[in-house]
């Protein structure tokens, strides 16, 4: 019997069903980063109070942890004892055990060397099991693997009501039409005075439709998108489609870590003879530990808007660190490193019509790899008579899921009380107070931070809120009464 086949107990609080329970918080997402706020609650005393009031974690998932992680053939971009000093300092010795497992052993090797995201994966794993172990000896806390969320509607006192569902599980059509009881069965309501959406990010098909790169457009039957080329069997897949060519050439198009990922593994996956040309709107930047040891290697960079105030690195969150920043310092010769000859790096020109360099890379490309960054895959919102709340992430692909309060934002901005957001493509911005170089203009996607500063300020904000009780909004139209019976039988 697999945990999607086992029957979940759901906390039930006053006011509960058989189909429907009330909870303070419900985490929808059990990945890396709804793992990190439950880790970053326990380590600052606040999640003992989450789950007094009630605690219920959903992944769609058969676990919760590690996600997606174990999934990537790459390292990660953070030092092993980062891995590991989230372990400590917990209560009770909640992790007691997952420091002592055979994967955080193995990370501990690796000194202050790059982690594999497969075996940061399974220390992820271990996690989850420590915390749903946690959850389930608790009277008030759940986690509900196999299932996922399919919306999220505000009540007319401030709190949300979700409908969750159970994920069909492999071999099995989405097609097949369940009988009633099975679907009952399936289906349940949570009531919440928070949400903590963790859903991840994806790569949607349409972006590269629009996309144009130079004033050209991509083109499409030589495209793999760098999620895919990063993935376990990206490798083989790449390898295939150069095999028989001579002298093949990649584009990669992007200024991310996961742009020069993709180039690590074209260049390690092409023939000898292959080369890889890196497109980048924005300068491709790398870590220092300090501004003396960056001047040392002849690294250029402003002393005031470059380097993090609290630590005194350089690029502290915009620069590439371990392989990634290696291979870039060998693109540009820093430090007397012998140059990468496959590789090169461009900037692209902004101009009104299709730059013709591009143009012709393109033309001659055997694959071009875009890394054009992650779209959030937001919780559908609605608001108390049934309709979407748009949200901003949906109203460019460049637009944050979260505000400076890590709650979602509306379609104008304006923050979501009691629905909060964290993870890939959140697009949070750390504010000063969490340090980093002035000059950063990304989103921090990085795991210490979600088990650390940003973990803690979401954890605060919903425990704060239920403390003092969601506030009331104005009350629905006579008609919503149609309306929430329409959304129930839906």
């Amino acid at each position: 019997m697999t945990a999607a086949d086992r029957p979940t107990e759901v906390p039930a609080l006053r006011g509960s069903g058989a189909d429907r329970s009330e909870v303070g918080t419900l985490v929808v997402g059990g990945g890396p980063a709804g793992t990190a706020v439950l880790m970053a609650a326990s380590r600052n005393g606040l999640l003992p109070e989450m789950l007094r009031r009630g605690l219920v974690v959903l992944d769609r998932r058969d676990r919760i942890g590690g996600g997606a992680l174990n999934e990537y053939a790459i390292n990660s971009d953070s030092a092993a004892d980062t891995f590991l000093s989230v372990l400590d300092g917990h209560p009770d010795g909640l992790l007691d055990g997952v420091a002592l497992s055979e994967e955080a052993q193995a990370i501990r090797r690796l000194g202050r060397g790059a982690v594999p995201l497969e075996l940061a994966g399974r220390l992820l794993d271990r996690v989850g099991e420590a915390l749903g172990r946690h959850l389930r000896n608790q009277a008030c806390g759940a986690a509900m693997t196999g299932w996922h969320a399919v919306h999220t509607r505000r009540q007319d006192d401030g709190r949300w009501l979700t409908l969750v569902e159970q994920t069909p599980r492999p071999g099995v059509s989405r097609d097949t039409r369940p009988s009633p009881a099975t679907l009952r069965g399936a289906r349940r309501w949570i009531l919440s005075t928070n949400v903590l959406v963790t859903t991840g990010g994806s790569q949607p098909e349409e972006r590269i439709a629009e996309e144009r790169v130079g004033g050209c457009h991509l083109p499409k039957s030589r495209l793999m998108q760098s999620d895919a080329v990063v993935r376990s069997g990206g490798a083989e897949i790449i390898r295939e489609r150069f095999r028989g060519r001579a002298a093949p050439l990649a584009v990669v198009v992007g200024a991310s870590t996961s742009a020069v990922s993709s180039a690590q593994v074209l260049l390690s996956s092409m023939p000898p003879d292959g080369r890889v040309v890196v497109l980048a709107r924005e300068q491709l930047r790398v870590f220092y530990a300090s501004a003396a040891e960056a001047r040392a290697e002849g690294y250029s960079f402003d002393p005031e808007r470059d380097v993090c105030p609290l630590s005194g690195f350089v690029f502290r969150f915009g620069g590439m660190r371990f392989d990634n920043r290696e291979l870039v310092m060998r693109a540009f010769g820093l430090g007397g490193r012998e140059p990468e000859p496959r590789l090169s790096i461009r900037s692209l020109r902004d101009g009104a019509g299709p730059d013709p360099e591009v143009q012709a890379l393109f033309d001659r490309a055997d694959l071009v790899v875009t890394a054009l960054g992650y779209r959030p895959n937001a919780l559908t919102v609605l608001d108390a008579g049934g309709r979407p709340i748009p949200l901003l992430a949906h109203q460019g692909w460049r637009q944050p899921m979260v505000g400076d309060g890590g709650c979602l934002l509306d379609g104008v901005g304006n923050e979501i009380p009691g629905l909060f957001g964290i993870g890939l493509a959140s697009g949070f911005r750390p504010p000063a107070a969490m340090g980093g170089e002035p000059s950063f203009r990304g989103q921090s996607n990085g795991l210490w931070l979600w088990q650390n500063e940003i973990g803690r300020l979401l954890a605060t904000g919903m425990v704060a809120r239920l403390r003092a009780g969601p506030p009331t909004v104005p009350a629905r139209p006579a008609r919503g009464k149609k309306m929430r019976h329409d959304a129930l039988a839906s």
